[in-house]
């Protein structure tokens, strides 16, 4: 199947837009049938002085350039974080972003025009940026199909 959507999440040390990225996670879904499609997970080595590897994170970008689709519409749960952090690390890495900045989605805005409540991450998944992404494109296919009624 061809997705056209992909959902990221990233754990960060901070929420500050030069955060130090601690892990991406990534899934292709298609919302207007729910379905999940490829995964992408990456973490990205620090020491206890929170300084990283550039050499883990040049790879940890590299790689979730070649995930991410031409075209396709990313999502982030809140437009100026995920991107906003990913970009600022691309542009420190000197890479491209692997999207068209046409194409950001944002979770909040879509959880606040449907009706449907946010649903909680089940227990113990929490600060998994893989788990979170997979369970954000669960949630959002849902309002999605909602809105489109």
């Amino acid at each position: 199947m061809n997705y056209a959507h992909c959902m990221i999440d990233i754990e960060t040390i901070s929420t500050q837009p030069d955060a130090t990225i601690i892990s991406i996670g990534a899934v292709h879904f298609n919302p207007d049938c729910s379905e999940l499609g490829p995964t992408h997970y990456q973490k990205v080595n620090w020491d206890q002085n929170r300084h990283i590897s550039e050499a883990n994170l040049h790879e940890a970008l590299s790689s979730l350039q070649q995930f991410v689709k031409r075209g396709q519409q990313v999502w982030g749960n809140g437009c100026m974080f995920d991107m906003g952090i990913l970009e600022n690390a691309y542009a420190q890495m000197e890479l491209r972003v692997p999207w068209d900045f046409r194409n950001i989605r944002d979770v909040r805005t879509i959880c606040e025009l449907s009706n449907q409540e946010r649903p909680a991450l089940p227990e113990g998944q929490s600060h998994n940026a893989l788990n979170d992404a997979i369970h954000q494109a669960k949630y959002v296919s849902a309002m999605w199909q909602e809105l489109r009624a």
